[in-house]
């Protein structure tokens, strides 16, 4: 056999296994460039409904239910995310909501809840207070 020949040879078969661990890295680096981006998704999704539920708990501290209320007839992510359900009493007062009755039916993680009739001003006055969140404590 020719020198060049077998030079040639291992010089393409040196390629071939070059281009082959090239393809298998640029394969890991697909892979984490793919996982990184649905873990950021799952980030953005998690810090989107973790402002969603900020502003509900600021509209329950401010007897707000009214903003609530508006925000899930207008919202399809808002009636999807909320975990209550509200609907305007036998007395309504357009220019002070807080004092408005309010019926609210709500549901927790295990699906069970209930209906409660409260004024704004019920959650003004009442939603404060110090809570255990699954071993921590929030003042609220």
């Amino acid at each position: 056999m020719d020198k060049d020949l077998i030079q040639k040879g291992v010089a393409a078969a040196q390629q071939e296994a070059e281009q082959e661990k090239i393809g298998q890295i640029k394969e890991l680096v697909r892979l984490n460039l793919t996982e990184k981006e649905r873990w950021s998704k799952i980030k953005k999704e998690a810090a989107e409904k973790e402002k969603f539920y900020e502003r509900e708990l600021d509209d329950l501290k401010a007897g707000r239910l009214d903003k609530i209320k508006e925000r899930q007839e207008v919202d399809e992510t808002a009636r999807r995310l909320s975990l209550m359900a509200i609907d305007t009493g036998t007395t309504w007062f357009p220019t002070n909501p807080w004092q408005s009755s309010w019926f609210i039916t709500y549901t927790d993680s295990n699906k069970s809840g209930g209906t409660i009739r409260l004024t704004g001003k019920d959650f003004c006055n009442f939603v404060q207070g110090t809570f255990n969140i699954n071993g921590k404590i929030i003042n609220f």
